[in-house]
């Protein structure tokens, strides 16, 4: 997860030549991520429910909903 935080600010400040684009000109491309890391965490939640059925352990999967749930905070104070 920390590398795609990095990943993208590091895309902002120099892709194709171009620095410091104003934020406005990413708002496309962070919802874009926004709405991928939300598919990702129904499908997770999805999961979850089907290894509760089963008796299974969720923890590893509830921390990495919780890191979800932290980019989605994050990427919304952004956009």
């Amino acid at each position: 997860m920390v590398n795609t935080v990095i990943g993208i600010k590091s895309a902002m400040m120099d892709r194709a030549g171009q620095e410091d684009r104003a934020m406005e000109e990413y708002s496309e491309e962070l919802c874009g991520i926004l709405s991928k890391i939300e598919e990702a965490k129904d499908m997770l939640a999805q999961l979850t429910d089907e290894m509760d059925d089963k008796d299974q352990s969720t923890e590893d999967v509830d921390e990495a909903m919780d890191a979800l749930d932290d980019a989605i905070d994050i990427l919304g104070d952004l956009i």
